[in-house]
């Protein structure tokens, strides 16, 4: 029942701004939604929350915020339409949140909704949320709309590398991938909202997360990227801190059937940005990048033997073994995945430190 109410409050966005043929709107005539969210309410209903920034005469910007519970969509629609004062358009929609006990039912419902309508942009957000979508989207942020903020604050971590690349048409195409399963990033609230490791999913239905600790090595194994900053803290008070500027994952698949071996080889370039201990030398330099190699080859193992254990693939592993195998089976590969034996190899080189030489 949840599974076919998910579309139910956006999917009345769609129908407060769409008519019989193609409407022409002016942007001052109607409501841009930038953020929608998602939760379970009683009585096996979904609670749909809808942010709207309202700009304000002196600069600023403050959210409007429409929520309500349905399970019919005309009913939803008759409320939603109450609440605004001018029609609801989507075309700017930023930022779409799934609390993780509805997404636990699965969420192709409500994605379909989005795909179908060719108003939403293919690059608009999706995350997980621990707490309540409605509790995140009203909270202040400063003089930002909600749903524009979330979208900066996702973005720039995409871009520093914090979290790998994801947005509707990575979900969507991973989705329908057979060789694959998306991920989304994972939300929390403390004092603020962050992302707080990335959400694992089952096909459409969240199964787990990676902490935000392991999401590093997490991105290393999903792809190549850059930018990102990984911590190394050791027992006799010496840490240091690495900036990537590239890491390339390569697989290679040993040997046939139950006894195939899966390596995944990661080699990272990086700058040593901080260094406390001393002097640095050759060998302290030497140090770090086997103490890196490490902390990264165990955590890489956590989390391929989490990802077996959850019979899940967002390696996309299952693509890379397809495109080196003619005669494949999708059968023969699913029944192989629980059984592979991963091996992470994981090659640090220090490139720089200090200024650059």
């Amino acid at each position: 029942m949840r599974a076919v109410a998910l579309g139910i409050v956006f999917s009345t966005v769609v129908l407060l701004t769409a008519g019989c043929g193609i409407e022409r709107q002016i942007v001052d005539d109607i409501s841009l939604v930038t953020a929608v969210g998602y939760d379970p309410a009683k009585g096996n209903k979904i609670q749909g929350t809808i942010a709207v920034p309202n700009f304000q005469a002196e600069g600023t910007v403050m959210t409007e915020i429409f929520s309500d519970t349905a399970m019919l969509m005309r009913e939803n629609s008759a409320k939603l339409n109450t609440e605004a004062n001018r029609p609801l358009a989507i075309g700017k929609l930023e930022v779409i949140l799934f609390n993780q006990e509805l997404a636990k039912d699965g969420i192709q419902k409500l994605k379909d909704v989005f795909v179908r309508d060719p108003s939403i942009g293919s690059r608009a957000r999706l995350a997980i949320t621990e707490s309540s979508t409605k509790e995140i989207l009203t909270r202040q942020y400063w003089d930002n709309d909600a749903g524009m903020y979330l979208s900066d604050m996702l973005e720039q971590n995409i871009d520093r590398g914090t979290i790998p690349q994801t947005n509707l048409h990575l979900f969507v195409y991973a989705l329908y991938s057979k060789g694959a399963d998306p991920f989304l990033p994972y939300l929390s609230v403390e004092d603020m909202v962050s992302i707080d490791g990335i959400a694992l999913m089952d096909h459409d239905r969240y199964v787990g997360k990676i902490p935000y600790e392991q999401t590093y090595t997490f991105n290393s194994l999903v792809g190549d990227f850059q930018n990102a900053t990984f911590p190394i803290h050791r027992g006799d008070k010496k840490s240091a801190t690495i900036s990537n500027i590239s890491s390339e994952r390569t697989i290679h698949f040993k040997g046939e059937g139950k006894d195939m071996e899966l390596v995944i080889e990661v080699e990272q370039k990086g700058i040593l940005r901080e260094y406390r201990g001393g002097k640095i030398t050759k060998n302290v330099l030497k140090n770090v990048e086997e103490k890196m190699e490490k902390q990264m080859e165990k955590q890489a193992k956590d989390i391929l033997k989490k990802l077996k254990e959850l019979n899940i693939d967002p390696l996309a592993l299952g693509n890379e073994y397809h495109s080196e195998h003619r005669n494949f089976s999708w059968k023969e590969w699913e029944q192989m995945y629980p059984e592979l034996k991963f091996t992470p190899k994981i090659d640090v080189k220090i490139m720089e430190y200090g200024i650059r030489r």
